[in-house]
């Protein structure tokens, strides 16, 4: 309810217009905005995961000719033909997710070009490439044929706030949560346990279902004739993408602000010079998308915040006050805690793991194994293969050859957001943050990740309270320091509560006093049955709080042990340390002075 009650003001503009207004020409304008706005809502949710889609035509395509299909051959009404429309939409969109989604940025957007071609081909050659729609005036309603256009507007206001509340649903919750993590950085998305092909799969499927939706309204209120090249050609998307990009691309009302904005624009000039330059409908939507790029490229939206800040009855909640309702929205059913596995017996084996890339062997027959509770360290020169190491177990990568065992269990082949729900966590030797998103918001959505711990923005409240970020929770992420960008990334991988904890060179870029306090928070936060693997290159700092050291070079394991014997092996100090190290004598080393 609380999504409708922010639709109102909509509902009330678009009914008094349709009650007002009574010329035929003007109303069809009205039917036009509302056709792309809802357009582009629908487009715009497999934007929110940063998928530049060029082929939502197939979507409207689909829905067009199913409808007609059914209704010719069949005798269905558009009402039934637009639920089975939908259907068959959202199965297209995840036969065609499956493969295309393994492309990423450009490609992807290139490859959704060649669906709508495709099956405007298709319907072409099986000899269909235009259907007049079969007019039923004995009944208008069952058939979607009112000669009223201020019908076909109240369908479209209704089928607009349908779209809009659950575009604000999905804000509002975990899917937003997850496509907006996705759009910022999918590695990391990934790596704290958001399954990201599942859920742009779902974005597509949801805005193909709405796309034919609306394929079957735009023939009946504007069309009445179904042509292949208009209903799978590229101007579709060309009005989609038009509306979303001026309006604000993943902003769930930059699409409605982008079509009030445009679509009567283009109406007027259309009707002003159309009749002397052809095809002047598209050529001001191209205009449009320039003008935007060049004037207003995070949308007219942005625009609107900023009148919003200055007017007082029109501000929203603050930071502190958004934060305060993300914290009730509704969160508590995540399921408990991670059960406790005490501090005894193995917890990792890593068994001949193996990894190349195009025929260079980056790691090679590595083998250890970790206890719970220990504090692992591991050592080597640049190119020694650590981050690639950290890869593999992390799922991230997957190896050539071995196996990888966690609580007893063969999680080789698992993903890395399945690794992460099951208990191992980690964090990147550059500094990984969601820009885009809150300190408070870059925690709570690892706790949404991993599925446990209750309130995922209380229990991301709790850790960075534990991490002295408390004060930064309505910062975002490009105001933080390094030495804080490092205590968020521990405050994302704690979250979880994992059983592992890979730490990837946490003291780079820190000064002197920053690393004795980043360790000092560590030993304190970091629960004792909590195994860590650490990557350091400041061996005499790691030396300090290890108690196993691991030595790779040239992706082999050439020693692995105490750490004051290994540090002393001739092998070490000729691979990694140097002569100073070893003329300073492990004495030095095991006491950590410089």
């Amino acid at each position: 309810m609380r999504y409708l009650r922010n639709l109102l003001p909509l509902v009330i503009a678009v009914g008094v217009l349709n009650l007002l207004i009574e010329d035929r020409t003007v109303l069809r304008v009205l039917v036009l905005t509302l056709v792309w706005a809802i357009g582009g809502l629908a487009w715009n949710l497999l934007a929110k995961a940063g998928q530049i889609s060029l082929g939502h035509g197939a979507f409207t395509g689909v829905g067009a000719y199913t409808f007609v299909l059914l209704m010719d051959n069949y005798g269905l009404n558009p009402w039934l033909g637009t639920l089975v429309a939908m259907v068959l939409a959202a199965i297209a969109a995840v036969i065609i997710g499956i493969p295309t989604f393994r492309l990423q940025g450009f490609y992807f957007t290139l490859a959704t070009m060649a669906y709508p071609l495709i099956l405007m081909l298709i319907v072409i050659n099986w000899g269909y490439p235009e259907m007049t729609v079969a007019f039923h005036p004995e009944a208008p309603g069952a058939y979607m044929q009112w000669y009223e256009p201020q019908m076909f507007v109240w369908l479209l206001l209704v089928m607009l706030v349908g779209t809009l509340a659950f575009t604000l649903w999905v804000d509002g919750g975990r899917v937003g949560q997850a496509l907006r993590a996705i759009r910022d950085n999918e590695v990391l998305a990934r790596s704290i346990g958001i399954r990201s092909d599942r859920w742009k799969l779902f974005a597509l499927a949801t805005s193909a279902a709405i796309s034919a939706a609306l394929g079957v309204v735009w023939v009946n209120a504007v069309l009445l004739v179904v042509s292949a090249e208009e209903v799978f050609g590229i101007g579709v998307v060309i009005l989609m993408l038009s509306v979303t990009f001026v309006g604000g691309i993943g902003r769930t009302w930059g699409p409605v602000l982008g079509a009030v904005v445009l679509v009567p624009l283009s109406q007027v000039l259309t009707f002003s010079i159309g009749d002397r330059v052809p095809g002047s409908e598209t050529l001001i939507y191209g205009v449009a998308l320039v003008l935007a790029a060049l004037l207003a490229p995070a949308g007219l939206i942005v625009w609107l915040d900023r009148l919003r800040a200055r007017v007082p009855w029109l501000r929203g909640p603050s930071a502190d006050q958004e934060l305060s309702m993300l914290a009730d929205s509704g969160y508590g059913d995540l399921p408990a805690q991670r059960e406790a596995v005490g501090t005894d017996g193995l917890l990792l084996r890593v068994d001949g793991v193996t990894k190349s890339f195009a025929g260079l062997t980056v790691l090679e027959d590595v083998s250890f194994s970790i206890e719970r509770g220990a504090r692992v360290g591991v050592i080597g020169p640049n190119g020694a293969g650590k981050t690639t190491l950290f890869n593999v177990l992390s799922g991230h990568l997957r190896q050539n050859a071995g196996t990888v065992t966690m609580n007893g269990e063969d999680i080789s082949r698992l993903n890395a957001p399945q690794r992460f729900q099951n208990g191992l966590s980690r964090t990147f030797q550059h500094p990984q943050g969601f820009q885009r998103m809150t300190v408070l918001e870059n925690i709570a959505v690892a706790a949404i990740g991993c599925g446990i711990g209750g309130d995922p923005y209380r229990a991301a409240g709790d850790v960075l309270e534990a991490v002295g970020l408390a004060d930064k929770r309505a910062a975002v992420v490009t105001a933080l320091t390094t030495y804080e960008l490092k205590l968020l990334e521990l405050a994302r991988a704690l979250v979880a509560q994992p059983y592992l904890l890979l730490v990837d060179e946490p003291l780079a870029g820190l000064n002197e006093a920053e690393r004795k306090d980043y360790f000092a928070i560590f030993g304190r936060v970091v629960p004792e049955d909590t195994a860590v693997l650490v990557i350091e290159h400041s061996v005499r700092s790691l030396l300090e709080h290890v108690d196993t050291l691991i030595a790779l070079d040239h992706g082999q394991v050439i020693a692995h042990g105490d750490p004051g014997d290994v540090v002393a092996d001739p092998k070490i100090i000729e691979a990694y340390l140097g002569t100073k190290w070893s003329k300073q004598g492990a004495d030095t080393a095991q006491t950590g002075e410089d």
